[in-house]
């Protein structure tokens, strides 16, 4: 049995009562654990040396979907000129039956949204079978928050609660520049697979990620090995955009968790397809993290990728 699909994806927060109640309240995931994690643990698995309160939220219907796990890092500022074309950690994708009641909800609730919900995708009769509403805002912590209304209205696994009328995270989205790089980490590192590379431009697209003019770049999506969940990859021309790399940890997406049979060999995979290692692996135990051997590397997109071997 190989690597598992995603399982966790981290979150640094500045003020984490407050982003608890933003998932728990306006998203309707529920807190699945929650507890103080020493601060030999935190230095080994995020390299902070502090004691640190962290609390997983989760799909309460559908378990083995992706969760969110929310880490302070309070001694970071946020990022008020967050600027969606640098490379690293862009923001995570909800589906939603209703975007304008979504919208509407989160905009009075901590999302600062660049535009009403716009229909983006095929232009032409194919808009309405193929294309889709989306809406991009940012979030207190300089994640941005990816609501899209599929064109035909139908979710395979439903929503999180008929009231909040949401998904779990669906999508983890990056920018990178380095496009070839990335995806064969995830593909030949994690057993992700591609399903879709394009060229995204537009006029309706730039209003809806709040981009200048003639922003156009190349998108690539993959989805991990439980078709549960996606990465997308986004690449701006350089010319436009020379951005420093983000490293973690820092406000904003941070991390993500893979559980593997075979930390040793998943650990070779990553490393030949372009990781960096990070922390050995050390024994990990603790209610609100689990138990197994853990490695963390650095992915080439800028977030630590924790690999865990449970017992």
């Amino acid at each position: 049995m190989g690597i598992s699909g995603l399982k966790e994806i981290t979150i640094g927060v500045g003020h984490l009562r407050r982003q608890v109640d933003f998932y728990a309240n306006n998203l309707g995931l529920r807190i699945r654990t929650r507890g103080m994690i020493p601060a030999e643990t935190c230095q080994r698995l995020w390299h902070i040396n502090e004691h640190l309160n962290v609390v997983v939220l989760g799909r309460q219907d559908l378990p083995t979907s992706p969760r969110l796990r929310l880490i302070p890092t309070f001694d970071l500022p946020a990022r008020p000129d967050f600027d969606v074309t640098r490379n690293g950690p862009l923001g995570l994708l909800f589906a939603t039956e209703d975007i304008l009641r979504s919208y509407y909800r989160l905009s009075g609730n901590g999302v600062e949204f660049h535009s009403e919900p716009i229909r983006v995708g095929p232009r032409g009769p194919r808009a309405r079978r193929h294309g889709r509403l989306v809406a991009f805002g940012r979030a207190y912590d300089g994640e941005y928050v990816i609501l899209a209304q599929p064109a035909h209205g139908l979710l395979k696994d439903g929503t999180v609660s008929p009231y909040f009328g949401v998904t779990e995270p669906l999508e983890t989205q990056f920018v990178v520049s380095d496009l070839d790089g990335c995806s064969r980490f995830l593909q030949e590192g994690l057993g992700f697979s591609s399903v879709l590379r394009s060229k995204r431009d537009g006029a309706s697209r730039e209003k809806a990620m709040g981009l200048p003019a003639g922003s156009s770049f190349e998108l690539e999506t993959l989805r991990d090995a439980t078709g549960q969940s996606r990465v997308s990859l986004l690449r701006f021309r350089p010319e436009l955009f020379q951005q420093p790399e983000v490293r973690p940890p820092s406000r904003g997406i941070c991390g993500l968790r893979f559980d593997c049979p075979d930390i040793e060999q998943t650990t070779a995979d990553c490393l030949a397809a372009g990781g960096r290692i990070t922390t050995a692996p050390a024994m990990i135990a603790h209610p609100a993290l689990g138990e197994g051997r853990v490695t963390t590397l650095m992915a080439p997109f800028g977030v630590l990728v924790e690999l865990w071997q449970t017992v």
